[in-house]
């Protein structure tokens, strides 16, 4: 049998705050530690159906345990591999409800002076602090407009309204470095709220950029949204949120960026477009367009690392005319380009990205009308 030994561990969880306390005593030739202890919750007053518990040792993945209905000093313990070098470990609670949506995702790592050997954990201290569901500092959304907004210190929330009349249904999105423009940085969460701070339940809170979220209203007033960043203690960035009463996200875009989907760079006929994709956002995209005519064959090639050819990139690309796709990850068309006959006349775009989606470096592509490339 294992030699495993326990560290006993308070863990408390109140209005999304974490305090954490534990100390053990093992030898380092033991196999598994255990993580045992009580947690609390009080999720925004409410009671939390579900919740999971993590600990991540480095090296390893997250390890976690998951509590059905915790009440009051509810207990929980986690066997992990033992680490017998200093060792710091991050903690994560995730709360969920009774059909199993996340409500909350909260990541807590150690003070970076806390290190510590299996046999000599102490004095770890987490705090999560405590958010407030009372709006404040409200920036006024209009409809069919896109907001921009940015986070910059962790925990902290924006707060966004609008008007709202009974029976009319009101559709909201939002751009997020988890599902959007690949511009944003930010992984948001969204909640909304009456204007006596009751929660409107939605269908979920960290994604609406293809699918928007959508409620109809049961009263003529205000409706009050907190943004806030999923990772609370980790997390800063750049987030925009808009909303609407037809189920058609609105395409214009605050920032005026070109190489999104809804304002993609402009390719010219036989001329080389040479661009880079930066390492700093994983999955980044860039998205090319030019007019075609019914009937007439168009040719695409780019030149990428693949290719050997004084680029650092490998890309894919994808072809859609009105949103339905021509071709989807082409890999390599350098010596054979790829080809398409336009059935309709219109825009025809493409949508450049990294093969391996966390690389970056340089590419180049170009479109023309023969089978020759330029």
């Amino acid at each position: 049998m294992k030699n495993k030994k326990i560290i006993s561990v308070l863990l408390s969880v109140f209005s999304a705050g974490l305090l954490l306390l534990a100390s053990c005593s093992s030898d380092s030739s033991q196999e598994t530690i255990i993580l045992s202890g009580t947690i609390t919750i009080n999720y925004e007053d409410k009671p939390v159906p579900f919740v999971e518990i993590g600990v991540e040792v480095p090296g390893h993945d997250w390890i976690s345990t998951k509590i059905p209905s915790p009440g009051p000093n509810a207990p929980w313990s986690i066997e992990l591999p033992a680490f017998n070098s200093p060792t710091k470990i991050s903690f994560k609670v995730t709360g969920y409800n009774e059909k199993n949506i996340c409500l909350f995702v909260e990541i807590r790592e150690p003070d970076p002076q806390v290190s510590a050997y299996s046999k000599d954990i102490k004095g770890i201290k987490l705090d999560l602090g405590n958010i407030s569901n009372t709006p404040v500092n409200i920036i006024p959304l209009i409809e069919d407009k896109w907001s921009n907004g940015e986070i910059t210190v962790g925990g902290t929330v924006e707060w966004y309204s609008f008007n709202v009349v009974a029976g009319i249904q009101y559709y909201i999105w939002w751009n997020d470095s988890l599902a959007g423009d690949d511009v944003k940085t930010l992984d948001i969460d969204v909640h909304a709220y009456d204007s006596v701070e009751k929660e409107i339940t939605l269908e979920n809170n960290d994604s609406a950029w293809d699918d928007p979220i959508s409620f109809t209203s049961v009263y003529t007033g205000k409706v009050y949204f907190r943004v806030r960043a999923l990772y609370l203690a980790l997390s800063t960035g750049t987030y925009a949120i808009v909303y609407s009463k037809t189920g058609d996200r609105p395409n214009n875009d605050v920032n005026n960026i070109t190489g999104i989907e809804q304002n993609p760079i402009p390719l010219t006929l036989g001329v080389w477009a040479n661009d880079s994709l930066p390492s700093s956002t994983s999955g980044r995209t860039v998205w090319y367009s030019f007019n075609v005519t019914e009937g007439t064959t168009y040719y695409v090639w780019w030149n990428d690392k693949e290719e050997n050819s004084g680029k650092t990139l490998d890309i894919k690309v994808d072809a859609y005319f009105s949103g339905a796709p021509i071709f989807v990850e082409a890999d390599s068309a350098w010596t054979t380009p790829m080809y398409f006959t336009a059935k309709l006349t219109g825009t025809q775009k493409l949508k450049v990205s990294s093969f391996y989606r966390i690389d970056a470096g340089t590419f180049a592509i170009v479109y023309n009308t023969s089978g020759t490339r330029p």
